[in-house]
């Protein structure tokens, strides 16, 4: 049965309101703030547009959406949003954008990095057709994103946005193996920024995305820096899609002196099919003590790896690898680099093409990122 608001004599709405646009700039804005406006009163092809001045108002914004079941689009003023708690979005259709479109202007953030930072993780995405534009994310003591795959969340969008400085990943995509068939399937992250102010991340279990159970996604155009482990151990990729991950696509990213590149798969937690191409990877001799592969697949089948270009400045062999005969049906064609390709024994995995040793010389424009 659907909701209906309590009965309190006919509200008299003006002219104006039955006009899309002025709904969704002012009057929706009004009336939902009053208590006034439910799911009801709006139709569904027109979700209402927020303006949002505080983070005060923010979360309550968010708390209505997720109360009447009814989308918004939340638009946030020129400003830094100190959470008090998680962002939960749990309503699909939702969106946050900055009103001005620049996401260094637009801040929302936890209170700072670290393993006991409050809120744990900024913003918890349980619903589908969610899009993030213009804003950045920084400081938190989990992750700034986590996509629900386990509750099935697709067609995620963040875009023009800076996400940095979290004490785990910076962008996750969960997912519950007790449900093997759920899955994310065609978000999109692009034109965003990735890293750590410090210049290399507080320990080791960092990543820029990490992606579990994702399927379809596109990741372009977006510049990872910095995520790199100080100590103890490697950290995770600057992008990961691994445990049954399939058909993404990493295209036209850079990413600069991050202790790995670009991953498909992880042994027994494969990916399969998918392309990685037209990336730049940069490493400089900067010193950071784990610097490692530019691109990596593991037990990855039918994944294409092409058109990119890997240079480093420290001392790790290979700038790409393949491993394990999960990776069965791959090609790696047309990469430039200046270290070899590994080349292990038994896997099936189709070579073209490729300018991969230490004789390419790193471009002057690159050479000093």
């Amino acid at each position: 049965m659907p909701h209906c608001p309590p009965d309190t004599g006919p509200l008299i709405l003006p002219d104006s309101f039955m006009n899309p646009n002025r709904m969704q700039r002012v009057a929706a804005a009004t009336f939902l703030a009053a208590g006034l406006l439910g799911p009801w009163a709006v139709p569904a092809h027109a979700a209402p547009e927020l303006h949002i001045a505080d983070v005060d108002a923010l979360h309550e914004a968010m708390r209505r959406i997720n109360q009447t079941r009814q989308p918004a689009t939340l638009v946030l003023a020129d400003g830094v949003y100190r959470l008090r708690d998680t962002l939960g979005v749990t309503v699909p259709g939702v969106t946050l954008r900055s009103a001005g479109g620049d996401p260094r202007r637009v801040i929302i953030e936890g209170d700072r990095m670290a393993e006991n930072a409050d809120p744990g993780t900024l913003l918890w995405v349980a619903a589908s057709d969610f899009t993030f534009s213009g804003i950045t994310l920084r400081r938190a003591g989990l992750h700034l994103v986590q996509v629900a795959g386990e509750r099935d969340v697709d067609r995620v969008v963040f875009e023009n946005c800076i996400l940095r400085d979290a004490w785990q990943q910076l962008f996750k995509v969960s997912r519950d193996p007790s449900q093997p068939d759920m899955y994310s399937d065609q978000g999109r992250i692009e034109g965003c920024e990735f890293g750590y102010s410090a210049g290399i991340a507080p320990q080791f279990y960092v990543g820029g995305i990490d992606a579990h159970g994702a399927r379809n996604w596109l990741v372009r155009n977006n510049l990872f820096r910095d995520i790199a482990s100080p100590s103890r151990e490697i950290a995770q990729y600057a992008v990961h899609f691994w445990s049954d991950s399939a058909d993404n696509v990493v295209e036209h990213n850079t990413i600069i002196d991050c202790d790995r590149g670009i991953g498909f798969g992880l042994r027994g937690r494969p990916h399969s099919d998918g392309i990685i191409r037209n990336n730049l990877i940069l490493h400089t001799d900067n010193g950071d003590p784990f610097a490692d592969v530019g691109i990596a697949l593991i037990d990855a089948a039918g994944a294409v790896v092409r058109d990119n270009q890997i240079y480093f400045g420290h001392g790790y062999p290979w700038s790409i690898e393949y491993r394990f005969l999960g990776t069965r049906g791959a090609v790696i064609e047309n990469n430039i680099a200046n270290r070899p390709i590994q080349r292990p024994d038994g896997s099936n995995v189709r070579l073209a093409g490729n300018r991969a040793d230490r004789s390419v010389p790193v471009p002057a424009q690159w050479a000093n990122p």
